[in-house]
């Protein structure tokens, strides 16, 4: 479990705070299959139930609970509308790949809602217009470029001089798309996977050999494996070089003035994002920002209080009630990474740049032609092999001179004091004992704990959260609980302990 504390409000996402845990059992025997499905959020759900639909039986494993990780912490926006990226896309790699992303991630929003309106799924649909603004009137023009750019390649989308926000200076709207309760929807799609397939919780995948998945509690022999684990944990493709993760911070606020209606994407430097959302009978604001590489800054709760300020400058906030942060992959070209691999019938879906409730979508339906021997028109966009990275060198070479500087050592204060009476209760820091870089934290009850930095990913050193409290790696975003538990990857195994 991880220890939080510090900021105003539950420190919990909306969509964890109103829906129950689940209890799927843990894989207590080892399995054969059609299809094994590595990771239990959108992505490897809406993969499962698209491919249980199709008439293939699934196993869905989940290192920990279902829909409790990356997907329990999104904004949920159902909408085409990804940031200023068509513009970008139409120069980059040409009208024709620019018009599949569009399409693919239209009809991922269509998958979505009709899935909800088929089987009736009682999880907040609201159809909304999703709004890509600014408040600097020096970037209505880039605004207007993307409207022609988004209108050109066929999507829902026209300029608009004001939005109902009243403080923006133009936006584009992309009319008919959506939100939702991720958790209420993913939670219904279980228990259809159940009725034809399994679910096991609290089984940790650890490698692909001889086409079975090793996990801790056994393996599961499959003709397709399916890795939808946020990043990749079997990484013979070296996705580390290729994906970078980066967070954003997000409040749940009630207003004393009326909530806007709409979704919205703020173009100017905060790049800031809004959605409504009802809890209990009462209207949310939910405002994120903030998209510094994940677990390179240690004073996170900065980013919270950024966005309480930019929030009160501009709504009459009565509360903050809930604040959480999430954590997504960017690529090199901006495209996800789905489809099969080099080796193996192993698939992937990954690198969703913060997009992931369309390209998850996108990603199931991709996935599920591709291992039914049918042909889908988007998947060479997507494809995980690609290699045209020339243009992207000095990107790529940037990051990961960063990762570099992250895996050589860093130099530490020595730190002269008893280590139980030297930390406070709830403090973490990184000292040296004897020479070595120790880890340590100081719980409620006094007890330390002692653990080596280097995560066991790459050997990057991992930075304290002190919001969190988790140890956090800047190189590939894995986390760990503040006793050195993994609980997000690609780490696989719990940070060493030491003695001291």
């Amino acid at each position: 479990m991880v220890e939080k504390d510090g900021f105003e409000g539950k420190p919990t996402s909306v969509w964890l705070d109103t829906t129950p845990e689940t209890h799927f059992d843990a894989l207590a025997t080892d399995l054969s299959t059609d299809v094994c499905v590595v990771g239990g959020g959108i992505a490897g759900l809406m993969s499962a139930y698209l491919l249980t639909e199709a008439g293939h039986k699934v196993v869905v494993i989940e290192a920990g609970k279902i829909v409790e990780d990356v997907t329990a912490y999104t904004t949920a926006k159902i909408t085409s509308q990804h940031g200023d990226i068509y513009s970008y896309l139409i120069k980059a790699i040409g009208e024709t790949k620019a018009k599949m992303y569009a399409d693919a991630n239209q009809s991922g929003l269509r998958k979505i809602v009709s899935i909800i309106l088929d089987k009736k799924i009682d999880c907040d649909l609201v159809k909304q217009s999703s709004y890509l603004f600014t408040e600097k009137y020096r970037n209505v023009p880039m605004l207007k470029k993307e409207a022609q750019a988004a209108a050109r390649l066929g999507l829902p989308a026209s300029f608009v001089e004001s939005t109902p926000l009243g403080f923006d200076k133009g936006a584009v709207e992309f009319r008919n798309q959506a939100q939702f309760h991720p958790r209420k929807f993913l939670l219904f799609l279980a228990k259809e996977i159940v009725k034809k397939g399994s679910i096991f919780e609290n089984t940790r995948a650890l490698d692909i050999k001889d086409g079975s998945v090793i996990t801790d509690k056994g393996k599961v022999t499959a003709k397709n494996i399916v890795i939808a684990t946020h990043f990749p944990f079997f990484d013979k493709e070296r996705f580390y070089t290729k994906l970078f993760p980066h967070r954003s911070y997000v409040l749940g606020m009630r207003l004393k003035s009326e909530v806007p209606e709409g979704m919205y994407f703020n173009i100017d430097g905060n790049r800031g994002s809004m959605r409504n959302q009802i809890v209990d009978g009462k209207k949310y604001l939910l405002v994120g920002a903030g998209t510094e590489k994940a677990g390179e800054d240690a004073d996170t709760e900065k980013y919270y209080e950024n966005n309480k300020q930019y929030a009160e400058a501009r709504f009459k906030v009565d509360s903050i009630d809930y604040h959480w942060f999430t954590q997504d992959n960017r690529t090199l070209d901006r495209v996800p990474y789905i489809g099969k691999l080099s080796q193996g019938n192993i698939y992937v879906a990954t690198g969703f740049g913060g997009w992931g409730m369309t390209t998850s979508a996108v990603s199931a339906m991709i996935i599920t032609d591709l291992i039914s021997d049918k042909v889908n028109p988007w998947s060479p966009l997507f494809n995980p092999n690609r290699r045209a990275y020339v243009k992207y060198t000095k990107t790529l070479i940037g990051e990961n001179v960063k990762l570099v500087s992250h895996l050589l050592s860093r130099r530490l204060k020595r730190h002269a004091f008893d280590l139980p009476t030297g930390f406070e209760a709830g403090e973490g820091k990184i000292i040296k004992v004897k020479g070595k870089k120790v880890a340590i934290y100081k719980d409620k009850k006094g007890e330390i704990h002692a653990m080596s930095p280097k995560c066991t990913h790459m050997g990057c050193t991992v930075n304290w959260n002190g919001t969190e409290k988790t140890w956090d790696c800047p190189c590939h975003g894995s986390r760990y609980n503040y006793d050195g538990k993994v609980i997000h990857g690609p780490a696989l195994r719990d940070l060493e302990k030491e003695e001291i």
